[in-house]
């Protein structure tokens, strides 16, 4: 069978989708299939599930409009509405205040990330993103939109300080060298593996917080560079404080930081999502979304499209570009009206957070001390549902390079009936460290940390 080049170029196997597949394939139930995978590896959140079906079995309305094309283009005026009055919320708190015009909806974030590279990249350019990074990042930017990842090696500094910014400067630089032109700069806050999240102040004692200041010096060096400014935020309701970390300071959004004096709010962008990597455990029902400023570069095809205005300047959104893209990928009006509903109750989407939060430090105190009980070293989490945990030491009865030693030792605990997330998965520098999901129930949990 003939095959594209463009497919052929990108059959190559991934470290992330591999195990993660096989392990959905086979799944552990304690009763229709106690020799099925656990997956502790893949960053989902089912603590809430039999709340959220409550919640929406007696709440949830479906109107006869919903099935038309304008339910899921635009969208829901109440999906909007919900939305707002969330990005304008105390965990967001953003500078500007957040109306209709400045978000953009698609069909999960995955998807947004391939548009927003499809959208402001070109082929060949290059995109800096620290390491570990989340490994969706690096298919998302080259698969279809050829982007080149540069991967800054923060070992040996505190990844989270202004030293990584001059990292991040210094690859640049050295990328342009190559004839690389970089277009963007990802963040990740809270960060995927790393379980940290971008704070106000530095704690020397944590080590992996990025302060505002160290912010405020990434928007100055896009600013400097003309580069995009990207920050994913998809953990941002996904906070919480643990004995490890009693005092976390609260998320810091860049929606929070005045762009004025600093850089240009058109290469500021913010993507967010409630599917299966936020608080809501909706892994079927995916929506992403996209919070922007105003663009400098003027597009009229308003005969697709109105034409957003800035706040601020007299100029058209990128918006229109991204909707040319989205007829492939337009959002699903039954999962905007899921979301509507949840987002707009009165008194649901407050308790549902406090409830989730709990149970996350529940879990999060079961998995530590576990893994302290049998001397494993791990980065302290205090975000998201997860922690990076340093397995290494059970690699050295394996042969060959590191590499080979930590895909040896995560098959053998693959064999043994658990999935983990590996160093490789994510670009780390260190093999051997492996991010561990906690957010399931607690008797899976205790299983999976035994195998």
């Amino acid at each position: 069978m003939m095959l594209s080049q463009r497919i052929q170029a990108n059959l190559k196997p991934s470290p992330m989708f591999d195990f993660m597949s096989r392990a959905i394939s086979n799944p552990y139930h304690p009763s229709a299939n106690p020799n099925g995978i656990i997956s502790l590896g893949i960053a989902e959140n089912s603590l809430m599930a039999q709340s959220l079906a409550t919640f929406l079995s007696q709440n949830l309305r479906i109107p006869p409009g919903l099935f038309s094309y304008g339910a899921s283009c635009p969208g829901l005026a109440s999906l909007y509405q919900g939305l707002c009055k969330l990005y304008n919320g105390e965990t967001f708190d953003p500078a500007v205040e957040v109306e209709n015009a400045h978000l953009y909806v698609t069909a999960g974030c995955t998807t947004l990330l391939d548009q927003i590279f499809w959208t402001l990249c070109d082929k060949g350019d290059g995109v800096l993103i620290g390491r570990p990074c989340y490994g969706g990042f690096v298919p998302d930017m080259s698969v279809r939109s050829g982007c080149v990842p540069i991967l800054v090696s923060l070992k040996g500094i505190d990844p989270f300080s202004e030293d990584a910014v001059v990292r991040y400067e210094e690859d640049l630089l050295e990328a342009q060298k190559r004839g690389v032109k970089v277009r963007m700069l990802v963040l990740c806050t809270p960060h995927n593996p790393l379980g940290q999240y971008l704070t106000n102040g530095f704690r020397c004692a944590n080590g992996r917080c990025y302060p505002r200041e160290t912010m405020v010096e990434f928007m100055k060096l896009c600013q400097k560079y003309q580069i995009h400014l990207l920050s994913d935020e998809i953990y941002a309701l996904t906070t919480f404080a643990t004995r490890d970390i009693p005092n976390p300071t609260p998320f810091t959004s860049l929606l929070s930081i005045d762009k004025v004096g600093i850089i240009d709010p058109s290469l500021c962008h913010v993507i967010h999502g409630l599917s299966k990597v936020s608080p809501f455990p909706i892994h079927e029902i995916i929506l992403g979304f996209l919070l922007q400023w105003h663009s400098s570069v003027h597009v009229d095809i308003s005969s697709q499209s109105r034409l957003f205005k800035s706040y601020q300047h007299n100029s058209v959104y990128l918006y229109p570009t991204y909707l040319m893209s989205r007829m492939f990928s337009w959002p699903s009006s039954m999962a905007g009206l899921v979301l509507s509903t949840i987002l707009n109750h009165p008194t649901y989407l407050t308790d549902f957070l406090k409830q989730n939060r709990k149970l996350l430090v529940d879990r999060y105190t079961l998995c530590t001390n576990i893994l302290k009980a049998h001397s494993i070293a791990y980065m302290p989490s205090n975000a998201g549902f997860f922690l990076w945990a340093d397995l290494s030491p059970s690699m050295a009865i394996y042969e060959g390079t590191p590499l080979e030693q930590e895909r040896a030792l995560n098959k053998r605990l693959f064999e043994g009936g658990v999935h983990l997330a590996t160093s490789e998965a994510f670009q780390g520098e260190e093999y051997g460290w492996f991010r561990i999901s906690f957010s399931v129930d607690e008797n899976v949990l205790e299983l999976g940390l035994k195998r």
